[in-house]
């Protein structure tokens, strides 16, 4: 037979758990200085429909960043080729301007699906 709570065998009322996104933002903040790369990734996979406008951030996501370049992966060869031939400096000025240690970019066609999707 299990023994009662503390609440319930008169001990100190259990304190009530946190909701789930505020346990995830309080490790967030705590996490975000100890792993740089991670927090610039996160950050601009959230704001990628944003910074790229909405047709790119249906058809692309940030996959990695790394000693400034970052890794695009795209939807389908013909995505890969014009972002990576026509729109590549414009692409580049745009996530320059929301995260400045970006500095080069690398695209590639992603295994499954469109990127946008997940």
């Amino acid at each position: 037979m299990r023994s009662a709570s503390p609440a319930r065998s008169g001990g100190s009322p259990r304190e009530a758990p946190a909701p789930i996104a505020r346990a995830i933002a309080t490790w967030q903040r705590q996490h975000k200085s100890r792993n740089p790369r991670a927090s610039i990734l996160a950050d601009l996979r959230r704001r990628w429909s944003v910074i790229v406008g909405e047709t790119w951030g249906r058809q692309s996501r940030p996959r990695a960043w790394r000693a400034g370049t970052l890794a695009i992966e795209v939807s389908s060869s013909a995505a890969l080729q014009e972002m990576k031939t026509l729109r590549a400096g414009e692409i580049l000025t745009r996530i320059q301007i929301a995260e400045p240690r970006v500095t080069t970019l690398r695209f590639a066609v992603g295994d499954e699906g469109s990127p946008g999707d997940g």
